[in-house]
């Protein structure tokens, strides 16, 4: 069966820091992503990923859990803008798991995903409250 996507919500100046995207891992793996942890470590499936910094052609990504899990960090739901989802959940990340993907891989990974998110209406948190580590 073939899938049938609409246009691309999101476009390549719309990819800053602070921008979260739902994505579909195997998709920016497919398109040539790198992940710093281990295969066997790697989120699977569709999960909503925070850009943490960005340069004219690629991006690093963390992945965002809805669960705690060993050595997951809860991301504060301060500096938030978006879908309630977003902006009410409870957000988890691990700090030795950020992809870097091109931009076109990330649009690509948010259309396999359904990212529902548009210019109008994006999920945001503010670049003061993205960790750093």
């Amino acid at each position: 069966m073939v899938r049938q996507f609409s246009a691309a919500s999101v476009a390549v100046g719309d990819i800053v820091p602070g921008i979260v995207l739902h994505l579909d891992p195997g998709q920016l793996q497919a398109c040539g992503a790198r992940c710093s942890c281990h295969a066997n470590k790697q989120v699977n499936g569709n999960h909503f990923f925070l850009c943490l910094a960005t340069d004219e052609r690629e991006g690093d990504w963390l992945p965002l859990f809805s669960r705690s899990g060993n050595s997951r960090l809860k991301l504060p739901p301060t500096g938030r803008e978006g879908h309630p989802k977003w902006t009410g959940g409870t957000f988890y990340f691990h700090r030795d798991q950020v992809w870097t993907a091109t931009h076109d891989a990330v649009i690509a990974a948010a259309v396999e995903a359904g990212d529902q998110s548009c210019a109008s209406f994006r999920n945001t948190l503010k670049e003061s409250e993205i960790p750093v580590f």
